[in-house]
């Protein structure tokens, strides 16, 4: 099977990186949500999802990338 490092690495990076798709899933969404209300502009859960999906699904596609290459290369 695959190495529990490799598996270690796999969890470590999709997690840190999925929090970024909901506006409470990480800190930085948390204090960006806050400082855009504070500045005026409301930013709706729905509206968040819809342009943070895309970039963490491409996000965990270079990590993913990257994993292979590091240690099944």
């Amino acid at each position: 099977g695959i190495q529990l490092t490799t598996l270690a690495c796999t969890l470590a990076i999709v997690s840190d990186v999925s929090g970024n798709a909901t506006p409470i899933g990480s800190s930085a969404s948390v204090v960006g949500v806050a400082i855009a209300r504070k500045r005026g502009t409301q930013i709706h859960w729905k509206e968040y999802c819809k342009a943070a999906f895309p970039a963490m699904f491409l996000c965990i596609a270079v990590a993913n990338a990257m994993l292979v290459a590091i240690y099944l290369l």
